[in-house]
């Protein structure tokens, strides 16, 4: 049953992240080919640059994993990448404006919080070093900016819940702190608006299951209140749609 159901809810997520690519209809989210191996929970799932979906770690109940995945949605098939230097769960992750993707933070059960980052390159297939981020955390979400940097906002770490953000150049291998979000806030959903700008909605803030949601301005360097959503959520995801 955890494989039916940890397979059914990544269905979901794929069939969302491959939609911009006009690939499948509606009607395939129940026909995508289960993932290989053990049952994953807390992975993080990025579309790439030729419409194929890089799943990274994750943890299984009882281990955590550096194991990544490739989905190809033409053929319906999973492969076996390069796995990740670090095991790490409820991490985050963003697809970088030259194709590669950036793998950081998140946790695993040796270490706790994690503030590493790595980058995977579709190209050579293989995993290498990013900076490390100001403070580790996880349950946090990454989001790609217009001038090709990265947004890593909010999260938890072993100090508690985070309002805190940093923001990641991958030309400079750097991270900056970034505005301070009006309340510590995890396990929200994140998508970034056609203008530029990044929607953080729900989530827990202070601790409390939140139905509010706040937009970043890269112009501005700062975030405002947006309207909240009907019911208050967590644990969600965020994507853009084609319109």
């Amino acid at each position: 049953m955890m494989k039916r159901i940890s397979s059914l809810a990544l269905a979901v997520l794929l069939l969302a992240l491959i939609a911009p690519f006009g690939l499948r209809g509606a009607a395939a989210a129940e026909n995508l080919a289960d993932m290989p191996g053990d049952s994953r929970q807390l992975v993080r799932a990025v579309a790439m640059a030729d419409g194929k979906v890089l799943v990274t770690g994750g943890n299984n109940g009882t281990a955590h994993l550096a194991s990544s995945l490739i989905y190809d949605p033409e053929l319906n098939k999973w492969t076996a990448a390069e796995p990740m230097q670090k095991a790490r769960f409820n991490h985050a992750a963003a697809l970088l404006q030259d194709g590669r993707i950036l793998v950081a933070g998140g946790s695993n059960f040796n270490d706790g919080a994690l503030s590493s980052a790595e980058i995977y390159d579709p190209a050579s297939g293989t995993w290498s070093s990013a900076a490390t981020m100001t403070v580790p955390r996880y349950s946090a979400t990454a989001s790609p900016l217009p001038d090709g940097r990265v947004l890593v906002a909010g999260g938890s770490n072993d100090s508690g819940d985070l309002n805190t953000t940093e923001i990641y150049d991958p030309v400079a291998d750097t991270w900056t702190p970034g505005p301070n979000l009006p309340a510590p806030r995890k396990e929200h959903g994140a998508a970034v608006l056609g203008d530029g700008r990044v929607l953080l909605a729900g989530g827990t803030e202070s601790g409390i299951m939140t139905n509010s949601a706040v937009i970043y301005d890269p112009a501005l360097n700062d975030f405002t209140a947006a309207a909240n959503i009907p019911a208050a959520r967590y644990v969600l995801a965020g994507a853009s749609l084609p319109d």
